[in-house]
């Protein structure tokens, strides 16, 4: 399932974490009242235009259940930067919202500022199902599910015009290859399209057009597009705009046999076309690849993924058919590619435009800064990035300077990583045997873990690896470098002494397992040393002769452990006193 669930997030923590005013009004469209409510989750309203009419700018209305409205937002019902108006469905649920026909289900008037429209599933309107017509700034559209136009030829999904700063992010338009188009934005600036998926339109599926300036269209899914005989039909078509930044997206099946779909198109009608970037997109099964009134001034397309297309570009008039021809005709593109890119499934119906592991377009494409994170909201690193709207979490980072501070029975080990790549966990392999046949794996969320349940001066070896779990899987790094490490023996118990002549001590102690050996100190009544000794494994028992008849010593045994170059010892027993 797509990860869809960050920008709600953001929007609820920005909102709870500032010291506002800002109210709360709830809708229920099945047993809310516009004249019995009051707007409060126990007595909620039955309409969102109800709620707006009692809320003020910068208040929030949570609606559930299925909501028969069409919404008209005038400029009193702009928030403010810092506490937009927000209408969303309640926490966990998903409200739909049901236009009965109207020609908008929610018409954002002239000068509407701040405002957000999240988390709804919006269906039966006429023309478009959030549609804006001038002068609306700093919008944001997120999460939403869109279907059920019934204006055909002339629906368009969510519709703007002149709005600066729009964002229109993480939402499901289906055209369900009866409406036109998915998304068209009309004479604005400084909007960002991203991770939509936009699919079963007759038309294109993300239009900017006239005047469009400064904007962003990025991750998107953009798939099913054609179906009409109609010469601009595209994935995604640049008109009359500039400075537009088409960036990892992946556009499938654009093509129809009665027209030449394109994957991406621009256009010129009365405004000049200059400064578009197209990079690190996947244009795959369409009629053209690339379709162009002209190779306008300051066009940049490079790392792209032509796959499967009857043609690569058209141009001012000249067909394109390999992409030698195309990269010989222009200075672009030297770098694309037209390879299968391998999507996880083409199957109508079920698609799904994930890269598999074995895609050519995994860490093809090139860096843009700007664009952090895939259509699934997963990191993208700082290099070597995919191309397409999917980066596929390849972590080919392991962790490094392994190190272990071992007890007698547990060690402390610790790792560092160096961030490049995403990490959700570490997995941390362990064994007595250096070839670990016989490992136990134990996955840890901080690069850090206690291993307990040791034995005592016990030799380990341990490996971590790097993991990042998405909602596809679980990617691992390589392993790492092996650490060998033991742990101390433990405390020497049960030691024993007696004297069967006058100038002898015998010691005695309960034998340990796996140790090298038994260091033993003989000390004077007061605790100086008078000599120490060691003595092998298989011995428990020690004489010491030559002492002097009538003096008090002490002793106490230590055992210790050799492995290699690694030396572990355990703790001192209790000293004993005895009298010769």
């Amino acid at each position: 399932m797509k990860n869809i669930s960050l920008v709600s997030f953001i929007i609820f923590g920005c909102l709870f974490s500032l010291p506002t005013l800002a109210a709360d009004y709830y809708v229920d469209g099945t047993v809310g009242s516009d004249s019995t409510g009051t707007g409060t989750a126990t007595l909620p309203y039955q309409t969102i235009t109800q709620a707006l009419t009692a809320a003020a700018g910068g208040d929030t209305v949570f609606c559930q259940g299925t909501v028969t409205d069409n919404i008209v937002l005038t400029a009193a019902n702009s928030g403010t930067a810092s506490s937009p108006t927000l209408i969303n469905s309640w926490p966990g649920t998903t409200c739909i919202l049901n236009a009965q026909g109207a020609d908008y289900a929610i018409d954002i008037g002239d000068n509407v500022q701040y405002l957000v429209i999240n988390n709804l599933s919006i269906t039966n309107a006429v023309k478009s199902a959030i549609y804006s017509a001038n002068s609306s700034a700093n919008i944001i559209i997120s999460d939403n599910h869109i279907d059920g136009l019934t204006g055909g030829e002339y629906a368009t999904a969510i519709n703007l015009q002149s709005s600066a700063d729009a964002q229109i992010i993480g939402n499901t338009l289906n055209g369900e290859l009866s409406n036109s188009y998915g998304i068209n934005l009309d004479s604005s600036t400084g909007v960002l399209v991203a991770n939509n998926t936009v699919f079963n339109f007759t038309k294109n599926g993300v239009v900017f057009n006239t005047t469009m300036t400064d904007s962003d269209i990025k991750n998107n899914l953009v798939y099913n597009i054609g179906g009409v005989d109609y010469p601009y039909s595209a994935g995604i078509t640049i008109a009359d705009s500039n400075n537009i930044r088409v960036i990892n997206n992946t556009l499938f099946n654009t093509y129809d046999d009665a027209s030449e779909t394109a994957g991406i198109a621009m256009m010129t009608s009365s405004d000049i076309v200059y400064d578009i970037t197209i990079y690190n997109n996947i244009i795959s099964q369409a009629n053209y690849a690339l379709k162009f009134d002209d190779y306008y001034s300051g066009t940049m397309l490079d790392f792209n993924d032509y796959y499967n297309v009857n043609k690569i570009a058209y141009s001012n008039g000249v067909d394109y058919y390999t992409l030698a021809s195309w990269q010989a005709a222009t200075i672009g593109d030297q770098y694309s590619i037209t390879t299968d890119p391998q999507f996880v499934s083409t199957t109508a119906g079920s698609a799904d435009l994930h890269l598999l592991d074995t895609s050519p377009c995994i860490d093809t494409g090139t860096l843009f800064s700007s664009n952090t994170t895939d259509y699934d909201t997963e990191t993208r690193p700082y290099y070597l990035m995919d191309i397409g709207a999917d980066e596929r979490p390849l972590i080919t980072e392991a962790p490094t300077a392994l190190t272990a501070i071992t007890k007698t029975q547990q060690a402390t080990s610790h790792w560092t990583y160096g961030e490049i790549y995403p990490v959700t966990s570490y997995r941390l392999i362990l064994d007595t045997k250096k070839d670990f046949s016989n490992a136990t794996q134990t996955d840890y969320n901080e690069t850090s873990a206690q291993l307990t349940g040791l034995k005592a001066a016990q030799v380990y070896y341990y490996v971590v690896q790097s993991a990042y779990e998405t909602t596809f899987g679980i990617y691992y790094s390589p392993l790492s470098t092996k650490l060998k490490f033991m742990t101390k023996p433990a405390k020497v118990q049960n030691l024993k002494t007696s004297s069967t002549e006058l100038s002898s001590i015998n010691l005695s102690w309960k034998k340990q397992a796996r140790v090298t050996g038994y260091n033993i100190k003989l000390l004077s009544r007061t605790g100086t040393l008078i000599k120490q000794y060691k003595i092998k494994r298989n011995f428990n028992k020690k004489t010491i002769s030559d002492l002097t008849a009538g003096t008090t010593y002490q002793v106490k045994v230590q055992s210790y452990k050799k492995s290699g170059d690694i030396i572990e010892k355990g703790k001192w027993s209790k000293a004993i006193n005895i009298t010769l």
